[in-house]
């Protein structure tokens, strides 16, 4: 079984009650940190699905912010895919911060990658 299961994020969430303000960070540091490793490993698809099972569950137990530095660790992910792979449309990644702007109306920094994705 993978580390990175939601379990395994639940036990070490309990586990870092006492100082959540730091631990939540490093917990979301970690998610991300494992979708870069699936994706070298096993490709953006795993790497997707392992996102989407974690950003539910971050949305749901962690706070706000915690779940739009998710969003955007993953947002970047995409892009460096989209920029380096040239089988993978761009609507792929336009359609991952249309979805990011819907869920984050004020964040600016996925505003402006919405706007440069129209670019590409």
């Amino acid at each position: 079984m993978l580390p990175c299961e939601k379990q395994e994020f639940e036990v070490l969430l309990v586990a870092h009650k006492s100082e959540v303000n730091l631990y939540r960070e490093v917990l979301v540091d970690e998610i991300v940190c494992f979708l870069y490793f699936l994706y070298l490993t096993s490709g953006m698809e795993e790497a997707q699905k392992v996102f989407n099972q974690n950003q539910s569950w971050v949305k749901n137990k962690m706070a706000r912010n915690d779940h739009e530095l998710l969003y955007c660790g993953f947002v970047k992910l995409a892009y460096l895919h989209v920029r380096h792979n040239v089988t993978t449309p761009p609507r792929f990644l336009r359609n991952l911060l249309l979805a990011s702007l819907e869920e984050f109306p004020d964040n600016t920094v996925s505003f402006g990658s919405w706007l440069l994705s129209r670019l590409l």
